[in-house]
């Protein structure tokens, strides 16, 4: 660019501008990639900082005692800056500190909201990550110099990508940032002249991109052939009998006895047709076990196979890997594996909707929030392959991606052309290799779509999820927002009935809308005054009884404590609701029989009928209280009240769903009995029958895993002080002294939070890493760093209770701060727990159980790992109902011993 710029970084006290002090200055002023100056000034605070300051940024209270005060650096500064734009990375901050201390920018530039939008792959936006993702020169993080520069370089890279975008792109980019004066739009007036950009109405097309889905979502149609006469076993056995050539093409490949046992019984499944369970410990490799009998029926019988996994990332690691490893494998014994076609399928809400973004731009009153997500997408959809949620960071807009998202889009009547999600599933019934999740699946079952083409194996992986994804699917949240969201589509300038209104001159639908005008702002007050006073009643009730957040509803709560007639305000909003629908439905007929819509009218006249019977079938549920359904109030942090429902049993519609039609079913997974029993599954599933098997993990736990058990730590419902300080001390103590990779398991936030502010400056004196999820990132980014080689103690809450598996290294240590039974007094296990004679042995144990075999399932992932897990709960010891636990677990050497000597147990061990 032509413009000279100051990229500018100010370290302070804190973050508050009207409170905190400026220490550290430090500025670059420069042409393109060319500095022009530089500056960088400690400034004396006059009080004492902070030692958490003064470890982030390297500042000691020395230096800065020596240094200039504000007043006497002032003058360089603003002669620094002059009148030249600021560059910042969150800018803002800047702005506010630099104003609060009588200096005024002219103009300012944000390169991390510049970067979410013109980057939006990358998996994180804070200066040191950016830096790590496009190999910056970044040597004193947090020093203020230092991130000036990086600064600089940043702002130099997103120049050059925003004007490499196609043209089309950028013009659009413009017609959006002119609406609230954005970044992009005034550093595109800076360097394009105005008069050379195309009008809205010209730049403002859909068909650039229908080519580009075309091209992504290429379809090669199957090959029909014979299937050919063989046996399944013997092909499988022939791979299994040549170790030595599954060498040479994995070097590091074993030959596992309990792997060809398990795709023995996958292949008897497949061959005739009938289902069973398999537990498959750790180490067997249970996705090559399967895997590999699955594509041979591909190749020999033109079967057509779906995986279903508990998640997106499980998803994308078969496909990607796993599935690549088997097809090379079947490639070098002579198959010919070019007739697999392959394909992973996510759920509606996974899709991003063209129709919707351009529909929005023309029709709707955006918020600044908005036009930045939706510059964002047009940046995106130059490099999307598919259009799914996974390809880009939305960490902060993911509520808007879900708004512009394929949900609830089920009555769309838009042509295939320019849909990720129609050429998603066109590519997936050409595909004889599907992958998706469970919940796509128990989606498409419950809503009937048949979104899932049909099939002749489904191997469910990870399923001891199965009831809990179910569940969720025919759950329901109702509030006063998500009704209100609904009908404000319809009022207002741009309401649904004003359009309506405006491509129609029928009298009859005059009189209907106005009808319908009415009978919704009805809604909406009965709503709106429902909820006010739920408010007021249910404050005091949670108050009173010291209720944190959920409160199951049961019909004495409603008659004899809430002094409102729930049941007939529900029904008053239940019958308008019928009627605008019944309303809506007529109109529809006129207008599509007029043949004078407007395709978008009726494409968003569909999605909020959709949107609005789903609203009254639930309003429908409340009123019935149904009996297979738990309901309860839940209160969040700004004390505002939703309704939600579960039902209780899902075990005649995951039979339904899945055993129904005569088919090859394999469910797998680590963790599927309970001390050997599988009744409780099987009844989950509504099938009291089906076989099952366990195959037992290849690893030697007796030699190579210690499970120490604290008979005396501290209970933390006595002195939850105490528990904090001396879980605090045990985990310094060993992650020093042991010098190992240790994963804390928690089960809650509060926990992790204080036990972090505790030991985060005591590990970092002795150069070891704390990663605290929540605190220091998400469970994705933590599981990145840990791959690593920084030694390092991760926490973490149930995300890392399974399915974290590191690429290069394994937790030496692993300790268990409690057992981890379901939480007593969440609606949806209390009333489930009501159907057993002995609800905490039946019901809450066998979870809990499942939960710790799941956590111990993290320690040793090679036949080389060696491990300790350490469980602090001493109920494990002192209730009779440890045993379980303990007999859960397959044959650890076992050491009880005081807290005080478990670093002596596990050195002893070693």
């Amino acid at each position: 660019m032509k413009n000279i710029f100051v990229s500018i970084d100010l370290e302070t006290t804190g973050f508050d501008p009207q409170r905190d002090k400026i220490i550290e200055v430090g500025a670059v002023k420069f042409k393109n990639k060319t500095v022009l100056e530089k500056l960088s000034i400690l400034v004396n605070p006059m009080q004492i900082i902070s030692q958490e300051i003064s470890e982030l940024t390297g500042i000691n209270q020395n230096d800065l005692n020596s240094a200039k005060q504000w007043t006497d650096v002032k003058d360089e500064v603003v002669n620094f800056i002059d009148n030249y734009p600021i560059i910042g990375h969150n800018v803002n901050f800047e702005n506010q500190f630099l104003r609060e201390n009588d200096i005024n920018i002219v103009e300012s530039f944000d390169t991390l909201s510049l970067a979410r939008i013109l980057l939006p792959n990358l998996p994180e936006y804070n200066l040191s990550g950016i830096s790590k993702h496009l190999k910056f020169n970044h040597e004193n993080p947090h020093r203020a110099l230092s991130d000036s520069l990086v600064t600089m370089d940043l702002f130099n890279t997103l120049i050059n990508t925003l004007f490499n975008l196609e043209k089309n792109t950028i013009e659009i980019l413009y017609h959006l940032g002119k609406k609230n004066n954005s970044n992009i739009f005034k550093l595109i007036q800076k360097e394009i002249d105005p008069k050379k950009i195309s009008n809205f109405s010209k730049v403002f097309s859909i068909d650039p991109y229908s080519n580009k889905i075309d091209e992504n979502f290429k379809v090669e149609k199957l090959e029909n052939y014979l299937p050919e006469n063989y046996s399944l076993k013997d092909e499988i056995n022939k791979i299994y009998d040549n170790s030595e050539k599954l060498k040479n093409i994995f070097p590091k490949y074993e030959y596992r006895e309990e792997q060809q046992i398990m795709s023995d019984f996958v292949s008897k499944s497949i061959i005739d047709e009938h289902e069973i369970i398999i537990e498959a410990g750790t180490g067997v490799g249970k996705s090559f076990g399967y895997l590999l009998p699955s594509l041979i029926s591909i190749i020999k019988s033109n079967k057509k196979v779906v995986i279903s996994t508990n998640t997106i990332p499980l998803q994308e690691q078969i496909l990607n890997k796993d599935l690549q490893s088997v097809k090379l494998i079947l490639s070098n014994f002579g198959y010919d594996t070019k007739n697999i076609k392959y394909f992973s399928l996510k759920g509606r809400s996974n899709y991003i909707c063209i129709h919707k973004i351009f529909y929005a731009i023309e029709n709707s009153e955006l918020s600044n929030k908005e036009i930045d997500f939706l510059s964002k997408m047009f940046v995106w959809f130059e490099s999307s392959s598919l259009g799914e949620k996974n390809e880009i960071n939305i960490s902060t807009m993911e509520h808007l991606f879900d708004q512009y998202s394929h949900k609830e889009f089920s009555a769309c009547v838009k042509s295939d052309k320019n849909c990720y999600f129609k050429a998603a599933r066109k590519k997936a019934n050409f595909s004889n290799f599907l992958v998706i999740n469970h919940s796509l699946l128990f989606s498409d079952l419950a809503t009937d779509t048949s979104i899932i083409p049909k099939h002749d194996i489904l191997i469910l992986d990870e399923s001891h999820h199965i009831e809990d994804v179910a569940t969720k699917n025919l759950s329901f949240d109702f509030s006063r927002y998500s009704l209100d969201f609904i009908l404000r589509r319809f009022l207002g300038k741009l309401g649904i009935l004003k359009k309506i209104k405006s491509i129609n001159n029928n009298q009859n639908i005059d009189k209907k809308l106005e009808i319908l005008n009415n009978a919704i702002i009805e809604v909406q007050q009965i709503n709106n005054n429902l909820f006010d006073d739920l408010s007021n009643e249910l404050i005091n009730i949670y108050e009173k009884d010291n209720i944190f957040r959920e409160l199951r509803i049961t019909k004495d709560l409603l008659n004899n404590v809430l002094m409102l007639n729930l049941n007939h305000i529900l029904r008053s909003i239940n019958n308008l609701i019928n009627q605008v629908l019944d309303d809506l439905a007529i109109i529809l007929d006129i207008t599509l029989l007029e043949k004078s819509f407007d395709k978008k009218i009726i494409n968003e006249i569909s999605e909020s009928l959709v949107s609005l019977t789903n609203s009254a079938k639930y309003i429908k549920f409340l009123i019935d209280l149904d009996n297979n359904f738990v309901f309860w109030f839940n209160k969040d942090y700004d004390d505002k009240f939703s309704i939600s429902g579960a039902p209780l049993d899902v075990s005649e519609f995951i039979y339904n769903g899945l055993f129904s039609d005569k088919k090859s079913i394999i469910l797998t997974g680590a963790t599927l009995n309970n001390n050997d029993n599988y009744q409780s599954f099987k009844n989950k599933l509504g099938y009291p029958s089906i076989s099952s098997i366990t195959i037992n993990s290849t690893y030697k736990y007796s030699e190579n895993a210690l499970l120490v058990l604290a008979r005396d730590f501290p209970d933390r419902r006595n002195n939850y002080n105490n528990f904090v300080d001396q879980l605090s001390e045990l985990i310094v103590e060993n992650s020093v002294d042991l010098n190992t990779p240790m994963l804390v398991l928690c089960t809650n936030y509060e926990l992790m939070k204080d036990v972090r502010q505790k030991i985060k400056k005591h590990l970092s004196d002795k150069n070891i890493r704390l990663l605290v999820q929540k605190f220091d990132g998400s469970a994705k980014k933590i599981i990145d760093l840990l791959n690593d080689d920084i030694p390092t103690v991760a926490i973490g809450n149930y995300t890392f209770w399974e399915g974290v598996d590191l690429q290069n290294k394994s937790f030496g240590i692993i300790m268990m701060t409690a057992l981890p039974f379901p939480v007593f007094t969440n609606p949806l296990h209390q009333s489930r727990s009501e159907f057993y004679a002995n609800s905490f042995l039946e019901y809450h144990l066998p979870l809990a159980t499942i939960k710790f075999r799941q956590g111990f399932g993290r320690l040793i992932r090679s036949k080389t790992d060696k491990g300790v897990f350490i469980v602090l709960d001493h109920r494990i010891v002192t209730k009779q109902y440890g045993n379980n636990f303990i007999q859960s677990l397959p044959n650890p050497k076992i050491k009880i011993t005081s807290y005080k000597n478990i670093k002596h147990s596990i050195t002893q061990w070693n």
